[in-house]
């Protein structure tokens, strides 16, 4: 097999090349299990290991996983990353305690390997598995902890798991690349705030604003309010208005109320509308009105109506839709801007994006004194799409 293998060099191009190394995989398994052992001793000729890995790992062949242990366990091992990964595509349980011995050896066995071990522990996916990752992360000094272990232990996903990537994420001399900072977003609870805030004056901004948007606690807000009102990317905005919604209080409001003022972005009109969008994002409630976020922003909203700009007309509208009625009811303050009454008046908006919001936004939050208007605007509106909306809110009202 070994000259099989020398004999690729006379053959005249890759493709021909791999289309042979692809016929010696398919031939047996005892064939293929040749072909690892051959690429594991040929100081060249990586991608028929890679090849030979892929294939053996997925048939998960029990004298391919013997092979790989057996390198593992030798004195050789320049190529302990393949074997290594072979073992996590196969899923072998029992390469565990060599695989845990191989990555918590510390630099008596070197790096060769050892970030591919962290991740095929994580793939073998066994509690036992599971534990020797932790294990072997803990020993490990956190400040040359490898990206993919960081990764691995993500992916884990359990309650310690969470606890080691907190540890990880305090003491990380450099921050982490974009893939490895993604699976910390997404495990990440309000303990990370203070690394995602500091992430996001890195070149992964993004990554680590849609971490927060999960994550983010109520100290977050005003780094986060001040994103919001001064970043020139709209996408970016949202993301933050995300982050924002997700976590404010009542008072937290009066930042978004008077942000456009204290940053000199008052006539902003598109940032006018990402405010109208983010406050119908907000879900914080609480048994008592003057506690309760997802009220205020109701009242917010129905500023927002009065707004000069059509398009944030619509988007206040299209934001009361979402909020619904408030489970709290103060009629001294509703009084001073009834929102069916408000949203009643829209109907007759030149705009028929906002005439289409509000007859939309009068079947969440209206009430039946509503009903003779839109029976009006169901059948006189000139655009069918504020037709529709006023006959669904007439059905929904009556």
């Amino acid at each position: 097999m070994a000259r099989t293998l020398e004999e690729l060099d006379r053959l005249p191009d890759r493709q021909a090349k791999h289309d042979h190394v692809h016929s010696l995989l398919n031939q047996s398994r005892e064939t293929a299990c040749e072909v690892l052992t051959d690429s594991l001793r040929f100081p060249h000729y990586g991608w028929v290991l890679d090849l030979a890995v892929r294939h053996l790992g997925h048939l998960a062949d029990p004298q391919a996983v013997d092979i790989a242990l057996a390198y593992l366990e030798s004195t050789e091992r320049h190529r302990a990353g393949y074997a290594a990964r072979l073992l996590g595509l196969a899923r072998a349980e029992r390469a565990v305690p060599v695989l845990a011995a191989h990555v918590a050896g510390g630099a008596r066995v070197g790096s060769a390997g050892r970030p591919e071990a962290y991740w095929a522990l994580e793939r073998i996916g066994t509690p036992v598995a599971h534990a020797a990752l932790l294990a072997a992360v803990r020993l490990t000094d956190p400040r040359s902890t490898y990206e993919l272990a960081v990764e691995a232990v993500c992916r884990v996903g359990t309650p310690e798991a969470v606890d080691e990537v907190l540890r990880l994420s305090a003491t990380t001399r450099l921050m982490w690349g974009s893939n490895t900072l993604a699976a910390v977003a997404k495990i990440a609870d309000e303990r990370f705030t203070p690394f995602l805030l500091e992430a996001c004056v890195g070149p992964h901004r993004h990554i680590a604003l849609a971490g927060l948007g999960r994550a983010a606690s109520e100290r977050a807000m005003e780094p986060l309010g001040h994103i919001f009102f001064t970043t020139p990317d709209r996408r970016e905005r949202r993301v933050v208005a995300a982050a924002i919604a997700h976590s404010c209080a009542e008072h937290e409001l009066i930042m978004v109320r008077n942000g456009p003022r204290r940053h000199d972005r008052d006539s902003d009109a598109l940032l006018w509308r990402d405010i109208a969008w983010l406050l119908g994002q907000v879900v914080r409630t609480d048994s008592q009105w003057h506690r309760d976020a997802k009220y205020q922003a109701r009242l917010l909203c129905a500023e927002l109506l009065e707004h000069d700009d059509p398009l944030v007309r619509a988007q206040a509208a299209r934001s009361l839709t979402r909020l619904g009625r408030s489970e709290h009811s103060v009629p001294h303050l509703e009084q001073r801007r009834p929102i069916p009454g408000l949203l009643s008046g829209l109907l007759a908006d030149p705009s028929y994006r906002v005439r289409a919001a509000a007859g939309a936004a009068l079947a969440s939050v209206g009430t039946k004194a509503a009903l003779p208007r839109l029976r009006e605007v169901a059948i006189e509106d000139a655009v069918a799409c504020v037709r529709d909306a006023a006959g669904a809110a007439v059905r929904r009202l009556a």
